[in-house]
């Protein structure tokens, strides 16, 4: 069957390592929204993270952000999908990482909280943060998407709205590893490691994949119809539900053997390649 639309990520997929949107990459949007394709942008950015040069585009309508936490209509300006973990059992969550970092841990690792697509954490996390990715491009993304509260628990205990994703950030895999062990028969998250060290929370159906067929179906494409590209462990979800899987070349191991097809790195336009081999626009 024809592809009907296309799921992508965006770090180490879509945007190059200095986290830019190539001309390449752009002109091929255009090209298969305008042949009848759906481009879909699926992240776990929050919403205020992803590049404005992406969300300015026309053809940019459906944005699946936060790991398939929430689907956003950017063209009504409506959520049509929402799988957020709830503000109470976001506060034990909060509450059982804190205490397993003071009691495990020389250093607090950095905690972050989604809502509203936008990503809170505390002054000493930024202070961290500032320290690992000031000189790099991933600063301007945080700068973009984070704000910084002086207690994160209040904070988050005054918001109405659910939380998309809980992201950690560790030192180590042994850290992270630590940081899970509290959490192992904790009900109803997923949790996703994104890279070494890292780890993210979302609700159990708070999934890149499950998004997207979610949203396919709401517009009538079946999952034959359904292409999806990413490189790591929070896209397994993504590549395992949708009809087609492309990985990129800079892929995670394990993302390059459920792969139907392995496109170039991101340093070389390889979604755009796999979306135009795959659309006819070769």
């Amino acid at each position: 069957m024809a592809v009907r639309m296309i799921g992508f990520d965006l770090d180490g997929t879509i945007l190059t390592n200095d986290k830019r949107i190539t001309e390449g990459t752009r002109k091929t949007l255009e090209e298969i929204a305008a042949a009848g394709v759906i481009p879909v942008p699926v992240t776990g950015r929050p919403l205020t993270g992803i590049p404005a040069d992406l969300l300015d585009l026309p053809c940019i309508r459906y944005v699946i952000y936060s790991n398939g936490s929430t689907t956003i209509d950017l063209h009504k300006k409506k959520q049509l999908r929402t799988h957020h973990i709830s503000t109470a059992a976001g506060l034990e969550i909060m509450d059982i990482l804190f205490q397993t970092a003071e009691k495990k841990l020389e250093q607090l690792p950095v905690i972050e909280y989604f809502l509203n697509g936008t990503g809170y954490h505390e002054p000493d996390a930024e202070k961290m943060l500032r320290a690992r990715f000031y000189h790099t491009p991933v600063w301007d993304y945080l700068t973009a998407s984070r704000v910084t509260v002086p207690d994160l628990h209040r904070f988050v205990a005054d918001q109405e709205a659910g939380i998309e994703d809980i992201s950690v950030v560790c030192r180590t895999m042994e850290e992270r590893e630590t940081m899970l062990s509290g959490l192992i028969d904790y009900p109803g998250i997923r949790i996703t490691r994104p890279a070494p060290g890292d780890f993210e929370i979302g609700g159990d159906f708070g999934d890149k994949g499950m998004a997207l067929l979610d949203l396919a179906g709401m517009l009538g494409v079946d999952r034959e119809e359904v292409m999806a590209i990413g490189d790591g462990d929070n896209d397994l979800g993504l590549l395992t539900s949708a009809g087609i899987a492309v990985a990129m070349e800079n892929s995670a191991p394990h993302i390059l053997e459920i792969a139907d097809f392995v496109t170039c790195d991101n340093e070389h336009d390889g979604a755009a390649y796999a979306m135009r081999k795959y659309t006819g626009h070769l």
